[in-house]
């Protein structure tokens, strides 16, 4: 039987008790076995509840791990690529060959730089849940133009291709 049949026995026992079908004996003996039998089904789902709680914190624990680890490798992978972009600047030449790689200077692109999103014209911001931010693409497009936008500036870029 199942927890809800067993629920259900129980109400029917006690509903012939009320009526004077089962001797007091016999009442009180099925009673506790039926209720034995569903209170051990409850525990056992209780406890399964507990694994699968002391599973989750180990995940919980397990995932913040992997992230920190994976922000590890984010960070070592753009100093890295710093490091590569400097050195083949730094030789005068547009690439590096080597005997596994080629390092080449990618294309000469710009990032829009915003120290303080509170320095630029209203014209170009946005309000955004939770705090305001700056509309780069428009910033990067009116100092492209050759417009003045206080508080901004174009930043020249250039990444190594890695072939």
């Amino acid at each position: 039987m199942n927890v809800f049949e067993l629920n259900s026995a129980v109400a029917k026992i006690k509903e012939k008790a009320e009526s004077g079908e089962i001797e007091p004996e016999t009442l009180a003996d099925t009673l506790e076995s039926l209720e034995d039998v569903r209170n051990e089904k409850l525990d056992s789902v209780a406890n399964w509840i507990n694994e699968d709680e002391s599973k989750i914190d180990w995940l919980d624990k397990k995932i913040k791990q992997l992230t920190k680890l994976k922000k590890h490798y984010q960070t070592q992978s753009v100093n890295l690529s710093k490091f590569l972009k400097i050195a083949v600047e730094s030789s005068g030449h547009e690439s590096i060959q080597t005997n596994k790689f080629n390092f080449k200077l990618g294309r000469l692109s710009y990032r829009t730089i915003v120290p303080d999103v509170n320095k630029i014209p209203i014209d170009y911001v946005t309000y955004p849940d939770p705090k305001p931010q700056a509309n780069k693409k428009k910033i990067k497009e009116d100092l492209q133009k050759g417009k003045d936008v206080p508080g901004a500036y174009l930043e020249r870029s250039r990444k190594v291709v890695i072939e």
